[in-house]
């Protein structure tokens, strides 16, 4: 048996109920390398941004207590920027340096059989 184009076309709409230009050609899409670099930076971005937003959000609020005291502003978001570039870098140095490394399991002791010479066996020291 022949099947043509059209005559699929039309079995097609039949059975959807509507009309359809073409086939779809195209191949499944998502498994690259920019979509592995996506997965595996996203968490990263993720805590970073939770992170900054956080010590964003407490240099906020001491610039305007020191607003609210009277200090010049330009004075204020100098030394506070400054305050908490220092605190970033510190925790990220800490954050590298302090790694936990690989876990190592302890080997066993082994226990030394000697001989007794006045005994009969083995004896564990």
């Amino acid at each position: 048996m022949y099947l043509n184009r059209k005559a699929c076309e039309d079995y097609y709409c039949a059975q959807v109920g509507g009309d359809i230009a073409t086939f779809y050609r195209g191949g499944q899409r998502g498994k690259g390398w920019f979509t592995n670099l996506f997965r595996t930076v996203t968490p990263l971005l993720k805590k970073a941004g939770s992170y900054l937003g956080k010590r964003a959000l407490s240099a906020g609020s001491k610039v305007a207590a020191d607003l609210a005291s009277g200090d010049n502003f330009k004075d204020v978001m100098k030394r506070r920027l400054m305050e908490t570039g220092g605190e970033i870098k510190d925790d990220i140095i800490k954050k590298i340096q302090g790694g936990s490394g690989i876990k190592r399991r302890r080997k066993p002791k082994k226990r030394i059989l000697k001989k007794d010479i006045f005994e009969n066996g083995l004896k564990k020291y």
